[in-house]
């Protein structure tokens, strides 16, 4: 029976009015902010919605996996870059003209003593042995010696390097440069085929002890080698393409595979990445406020028209409770289905 006439008290109004502010709040904070992905993915499951068109311009991304990847392949093929230090091979010439006289010396005692010979020839010996012990130090530093082997272990042998001499860069292949071990173990091998015929002239020439004048004459320059690699991973391209607004994605009881749900995933995570978006979130706020507001306000309405008595604190409360909790409920409902998918797929 209507009681329209049943006139509201100061208390009761304001009673209305604050509960009608609380409802908004209450069922605006549980409505969901963030466009919903409805599609559950299952590699190897059959699409059982309707065909699937792209409903904007997207682009594909790629997987972490496929991204870390492409920048480990890409960080071996960065050319890693050198300083030449040109001040080590004439200090370790110099050092070498001022010590061959002692070392020979001593290196050509060793040698009588060893093969009990006098060394009638041991100026031709003095010779080739100098001749040789400059003409290695020269080959040796023009091709570049360092002491961080690591880098070049790390590195495809195939690329080339950089060697910043005196702030004039140009490109050596990598293979080319030689670690200190490496320098070392060449002189070796060349004093064996330089002197395989004459033992006296061997024994000489290891034991002048050529490989003291090796030194690392470039250093790997770390910060260039990095701003290098930082540029070449910029570069990268973190999708496969773009899909087009109206293209078809996916169509109905098509198998997923890793082509199509990697279509399907890009598309997820550009609605999730759109429905965070903070102007996307401010407008779909002021929506569902002036929704919310519009539906109350036609309730309260016909309550004021024809059902005064109902706006009443303990009345009103209780309708609007029953309200505030049937669509929460539901609120509920929806987000435990999200779970559930994301957990599934």
């Amino acid at each position: 029976m209507a009681r329209s006439g049943y006139r509201l008290s100061k208390n009761d109004k304001l009673a209305a009015i604050i509960i009608f502010v609380i409802a908004i709040t209450l069922i605006v904070a549980m409505l969901p902010k963030q466009r919903q992905f409805k599609y559950e993915l299952q590699k190897g499951k059959a699409w059982q919605y309707n065909d699937l068109y792209a409903p904007f311009d997207f682009a594909v991304l790629k997987t972490d996996a496929e991204i870390k990847a492409e920048n480990d392949d890409n960080m071996r093929h960065v050319k890693p870059y050198f300083t030449v230090q040109p001040n080590i091979c004439p200090e370790q010439k110099i050092r070498f003209e001022q010590e061959f006289g002692q070392r020979f010396g001593a290196a050509a005692d060793f040698a009588r003593v060893k093969y009990q010979t006098d060394l009638t020839n041991i100026d031709s010996i003095r010779q080739a042995v100098h001749t040789f012990g400059v003409d290695e130090l020269n080959y040796l530093y023009a091709k570049g010696i360092t002491g961080f082997s690591d880098v070049l272990e790390d590195n495809d042998g195939n690329i080339s390097a950089v060697l910043v001499d005196e702030k004039v860069m140009h490109n050596v292949p990598l293979s080319e440069i030689l670690t200190i071990r490496q320098a070392q173990k060449h002189i070796a091998d060349q004093i064996i085929i330089r002197f395989a015929s004459n033992q006296t002239a061997l024994t000489i020439a290891n034991n002048i002890n050529l490989t003291d004048f090796i030194k690392a004459n470039i250093n790997y320059d770390k910060t260039l080698t990095t701003k290098a690699r930082l540029e070449r991973s910029h570069r990268l391209s973190a999708t496969h393409g773009m899909v087009q607004s109206g293209q078809l994605i996916i169509a109905r009881n098509e198998l997923m595979n890793d082509q199509n749900l990697r279509v399907l995933e890009s598309l997820r995570k550009e609605y999730q990445n759109y429905g965070v978006a903070a102007s996307t979130i401010t407008w779909t706020l002021i929506g569902q406020i002036m929704l919310i507001v519009l539906l109350l306000g036609i309730i309260f309405m016909f309550l004021f028209i024809n059902r005064t008595d109902l706006l009443q604190m303990r009345h009103l409360a209780f309708i609007v409770g029953m309200m505030i909790m049937m669509i929460g409920m539901m609120c509920v409902s929806v987000r435990i289905h999200e779970y559930e998918q994301r957990r599934t797929s």
